[in-house]
């Protein structure tokens, strides 16, 4: 009798909650990993200092937000001059505290119906 099964197949039935709570999870998951890659670039050698933490083109313009925990939080000389290029080039540069900001932001600049959800 051969105990591997090859190609075996299982039919997995979600209702649409499990499906977005499993949706969820891997993006998570991804995110996480994501971050954890973006972490280990900005500890290179050649990494440039001072780029935003999040950085985002939308519609065409670019978009950084400088992520500060709140009343602690201070930029440092290499982030405000950073900001200022940005800003200088046409782009957009935000000091945020909390995700939330980010997407009134965006709603605000760009009309985004519907964001966050």
């Amino acid at each position: 009798m051969d105990t591997q099964k090859k190609d075996e197949k299982a039919l997995v039935v979600l209702t649409q909650g499990q499906l977005k709570n499993l949706y969820e999870k891997v993006a998570a998951i991804e995110a996480n990993e994501a971050v954890k890659a973006f972490r280990q670039e900005q500890k290179k050698e050649y990494s440039r200092q001072g780029i935003p933490d999040i950085c985002a083109v939308v519609i065409g313009r670019y978009y950084g937000f400088e992520v500060k925990r709140p009343f602690i939080g201070i930029l440092s000389k290499i982030q405000e001059h950073t900001i200022r290029q940005i800003k200088e080039a046409g782009g957009k540069a935000y000091v945020v505290t909390y995700p939330a900001e980010v997407t009134e932001i965006l709603q605000g600049e760009v009309g985004l119906a519907g964001m966050g959800r």
